[in-house]
């Protein structure tokens, strides 16, 4: 897994080896704004849905703002290159795993029934080549 902090050069010399990369909470707003969509360019390059309740105020976030933050990662990557992440522990100060659950189910409502497979286990099958 490549965390934000190593990205830069690890991706790049990963999409150099045709490896697959998974971009580790991409809801962080810095990432939003700049390179999620330059990381995105490399075709072997996987981003996931989680980091989303721990960069926002921890007390008052919804659903619809971060809808925003979820839109723009599936848009940039697509469903085949977008997988759920639990946040979990890291999510506690901020909401429950259930809660982090269901903020997921909440934000991939509006993909296909297909999209939402891919993104809640077809992708993590293809990154870590998992055969189960």
């Amino acid at each position: 897994m490549i965390t934000r902090k190593t990205c830069e050069a690890t991706a790049s010399r990963t999409a150099q080896g045709r490896a697959p990369a998974v971009l580790d909470e991409a809801g962080r707003a810095h990432d939003l704004r700049g390179r999620l969509g330059d990381d995105a360019d490399f075709d072997n390059v996987m981003c996931k849905l989680s980091g989303l309740v721990i960069e926002v105020d921890w007390r008052s976030w919804d659903v619809a703002a971060l809808a925003l933050y979820a839109g723009h990662i599936l848009s940039c990557f697509g469903a085949e290159r977008v997988m759920s992440g639990s946040d979990g522990p890291a999510c506690e100060p901020a909401a429950s795993y259930g809660q982090v659950v269901e903020l997921a189910r909440s934000l991939t409502g509006g993909l296909s029934v297909s999209e939402r497979d891919l993104v809640f286990e077809g992708t993590a099958r293809a990154a870590y080549a998992l055969r189960l």
